[in-house]
């Protein structure tokens, strides 16, 4: 499974049976916006070599740098997870109750369609949340991100600094889906931010 969005500190895969467990180390590992690594995890001997011996194959190595990097990374991860999930459930939950706002997709929230799978499996959050605006149409979706001063474009999620994404619905779904990453910012901060983005739609 590619454990990324939880990281190990917010669930254990190999301890709930997971055979192998993938993780972009780019992401909240990293936690800086400055490295492309990646991992994968498992208990099984025999699969571990087996992996060993087809990454040596196909000639895959991290180069110095990047280890630096993502061991740099490791010591703030807990602090940067927990301030993150902090502000990223407080930003949930204002979404949820704005009139401008169809639907909030963010499990840690109590309320949300899968919160209750949240509970059970996972220990920790962290600041990555989806929604979609009552009035989605591309023009909305342009008026409020070019609105937005403390969320910058970006796909790339995991770091310190606060992003937004738009992207197709998937499915049966019409409309467009807002993707942010909530940063290491002060929270009333990016709140703010947002509330002031949503009053030019109601505008």
């Amino acid at each position: 499974m590619d454990n990324t969005w939880a990281t190990a500190l917010g669930f254990r895969a190999l301890d709930a049976g997971v055979d192998y467990c993938v993780q972009a180390l780019t992401k909240y590992v990293g936690g800086h916006s400055d490295l492309l690594m990646g991992a994968v995890s498992t208990r099984d001997v025999a699969a571990y070599h087996a992996l060993r011996d087809t990454a040596e194959l196909l000639g895959y190595y991290v180069a110095p740098d990047e280890c630096f990097l993502a061991l740099r990374g490791l010591p703030t991860l807990a602090l940067r997870l927990e301030r993150q999930y902090a502000s990223a459930l407080r930003i949930a939950t204002f979404l949820q109750s704005h009139a401008a706002i169809s639907q909030v997709n963010y499990p840690p929230r109590p309320g949300d369609t899968y919160h209750h799978l949240w509970q059970r499996d996972f220990k920790l959050g962290n600041g990555l949340l989806s929604f979609t605006l009552r009035q989605n149409d591309m023009q909305a979706i342009e008026n409020f991100v070019a609105a937005l001063q403390l969320f910058t474009l970006g796909n790339s999620w995991g770091g310190v600094h606060s992003l937004v994404a738009v992207a197709p619905q998937r499915a049966t779904s019409s409309g467009w889906l807002l993707r942010l990453h909530v940063g290491v910012e002060q929270a009333d901060d990016l709140l703010a931010d947002l509330a002031q983005a949503l009053t030019v739609l109601e505008g």
